[in-house]
């Protein structure tokens, strides 16, 4: 698991490296082959892919809102979850699932929010505001809506059984019951009102996505995004 982890960092770590838009998609297109196919190798071979459950992020002075709900909808794409916890100023946020998607979202969280801020400066040398944390912020949540539509349209498309589809997927049941037995005293959360404008969701549409594939062995169910 270590060993394609590395891998795939490296090739993130290059597409982020270049400033050529073919190169950089190169680069995102083979990472993303390597984690779409450990993910059906796992199912496929009976490997076992535990259920992970460790701590993400942790801040004393809390953690952005448009950070937090970036996150939640990365998790669910790629096939996790998250669950925050507060004590006093002190907020934990644990990532939880399969380790196969849990890689991929501690991999791919980062990168995105690269990409954020690539695209950020962008529509400020573009002329679209001067402050590049607002500028950001809209982006991202920009981006938060395309990926909820994504998962909203594919996991229709499951549950309509279109097998042919690309989809985030996991075995919900599993992670289900995880979070029944060890998280029963949790409640979910929806997001607040996010601002958007339409050069940022223009500027969204510019990020590169993985779609982990799913396996059509097994009865596959997408995250919900609360």
């Amino acid at each position: 698991m270590n060993d394609i982890k590395k891998k795939i960092a490296a090739l993130l770590a290059k597409a982020e490296s270049t400033d050529n838009d073919f190169e950089s998609e190169l680069f995102l297109s083979k990472a993303n082959e390597l984690m779409e196919k450990h993910q059906i190798n796992n199912l496929d071979l009976g490997i076992d892919d535990p259920i992970s459950d460790e701590e993400f992020m942790y801040g004393s002075s809390g953690i952005p809102s448009w950070k937090f709900s970036l996150l939640c909808v990365v998790s669910a794409f790629y096939g996790a979850t998250v669950a925050k916890s507060t004590m006093g100023r002190k907020t934990s946020v644990r990532l939880i699932g399969k380790q196969s998607a849990c890689i991929t979202v501690e991999l791919m969280f980062p990168y995105l929010l690269k990409q954020i801020t690539k695209q950020a400066q962008k529509l400020r040398s573009d002329g679209y505001g001067n402050k590049l944390a607002q500028l950001k912020v809209r982006v991202s949540n920009s981006l938060y809506f395309r990926m909820h539509e994504i998962i909203r349209n594919r996991r229709k498309a499951v549950v309509q059984n279109n097998i042919d589809t690309n989809n985030a997927l996991v075995i919900k049941s599993e992670l289900d019951l995880y979070l029944k037995t060890k998280y029963s005293n949790f409640v979910s959360v929806k997001s607040r009102g996010k601002i958007v404008s339409q050069a940022s969701q223009e500027a969204a549409k510019k990020i590169g996505l993985n779609l982990q594939t799913e396996n059509k062995s097994k009865t596959l169910l997408l995250n919900k995004v609360t």
